[in-house]
């Protein structure tokens, strides 16, 4: 009956109750089978809690096998204490054996962290190895490229890898360069064409906007100094206007007036004045004929005398020269060639009248030219060029050829609509 239990609690049981139970239960006394049988009626939690000394007692017994012997009294009693003796023996066995197990097990443990522990280094070592070289060459590659958006790439990817701190920290330092340089690229580019647009401009507030904008750029330094050299240039040339516009008023106001002061005080002013070139130089002209005729009433003072053209007083003089008078014939003039304008005279508009004073002698030319009044600009000399090529027939007196003295007026003016702008 024990037997038939303790084979079928071997089939689903995982404590070693039925097989000992198996071993030993046809060599017990009746009172030990009817203990095995009430271990046996137990799950399996209580067999291990209640039945443990039985458990070491069959062991025992069956490791024993003793002579089969009749039942009785004797036997029982003698099993009772053997089984007592097993189950202190089993009690004391199992105490030893569970201190050998956890012995072992934490031997084997602690041998199996050592065991990880140097696995698991190593192999992190040679993963960071691995990531390192990786990191590198990426740099290398980055920093060569010096591509804006592959170095948001590589510190994108390795922020967060401890061993390519070194090179993230210098691909972040390349990037900040790069990036400074295109702003100060697009801050140029952004200033040469607002530049650009505005160079040949002629508007000085236009010029101040733009310089105040960009002074401050540094990028933009190269177009502020044309923008400053231009404003510049617009300035003088606007004073240079107003000197020139002031100069033609007060040319005029000199001109009318014919005062040799007055005629000074405006060369000595506007002499340096390019724009008024032009009227400095009339002035000029009629400083020198404001002088000759000081000069020439200085003559008169002295009893000398003028006429009109070819007109003269007749009195014989000191050099063998006569005037216009009763006895004394006028010369005549055969052959007149016209003055040209000077350039400077055509450049300027400007018309006018030359007074000469001349001898024409007894070979029919014009000797002894002096400038009396002209305008200047050169049409004086214009004036003197054309009358050395006149001919006359010489005055006479008493029927002989004499020297004459007279003046000639030679008048300039521009042909109708001829402009300095045609």
């Amino acid at each position: 009956k024990v037997e038939k239990r303790a084979n079928a609690a071997m089939r689903g049981a995982a404590d070693p109750m039925p097989s000992a139970c198996k071993l030993g239960t046809g060599r017990f006394s009746p009172g030990v089978l009817d203990a095995i049988d009430r271990c046996l009626k137990l799950n399996e939690k209580e067999r291990v809690r209640d039945c443990g000394e039985l458990l070491g007692v069959l062991r025992g017994v069956g490791a024993a096998k003793p002579a089969k012997q009749e039942h009785g009294p004797e036997r029982r009693e003698a099993s009772v204490a053997a089984a007592s003796t097993a189950a202190a023996q089993a009690r004391s066995g199992k105490r030893q054996r569970v201190l050998l197990t956890a012995a072992g097990v934490a031997l084997v443990s602690v041998l199996a962290w050592f065991a990880f522990a140097s696995w698991d280094g190593a192999s992190r070592a040679s993963l960071e190895d691995a990531a390192l070289a990786q990191a590198e060459a990426a740099w290398n590659e980055v920093r060569e490229g010096r591509e804006i958006e592959e170095l948001r790439a590589y510190i994108e990817e390795y922020r967060g890898v401890e061993e390519a701190g070194e090179w993230v920290g210098q691909a972040e330092s390349l990037l900040e360069e790069l990036d400074r340089g295109e702003q100060e690229r697009a801050v140029a580019e952004e200033a040469r064409t607002a530049w650009e647009r505005l160079k040949g401009t002629q508007n000085e507030s236009v010029l101040t906007a733009y310089i105040e904008q960009w002074e401050r750029k540094a990028e933009a330094a190269e177009f502020v100094k044309q923008a400053r050299s231009r404003l510049d240039d617009l300035t003088r040339e606007s004073k240079e206007r107003e000197k020139t516009a002031r100069a033609e008023v007060q040319w005029s106001a000199v001109r009318d007036s014919r005062d040799i002061e007055a005629a000074r005080a405006y060369i000595e002013e506007y002499g340096g004045v390019e724009g008024a070139n032009v009227w400095v130089k009339l002035a000029e002209s009629l400083l020198e004929e404001l002088a000759r005729e000081e000069h020439a009433k200085a003559d008169l003072e002295k009893g000398e005398g003028t006429g009109s053209e070819l007109d003269a007083a007749g009195t014989d003089s000191a050099g063998g020269v006569f005037r216009i008078s009763d006895g004394v014939s006028s010369p005549r003039l055969l052959h007149k060639v016209e003055p040209e304008y000077s350039e400077e005279a055509l450049k300027a508009e400007y018309q006018g009248k030359v007074m000469l004073s001349v001898e024409v002698w007894e070979d029919g030319m014009a000797h002894n030219i002096r400038v009396l009044r002209s305008p200047g600009l050169g049409l004086d000399e214009k004036a003197v060029e054309a009358v050395r090529q006149w001919r006359f027939a010489p005055g006479t007196k008493d029927g002989k050829p004499v020297r004459i003295a007279a003046q000639i007026q030679i008048s300039f003016a521009l042909p109708r609509g001829v402009s300095l702008w045609e």
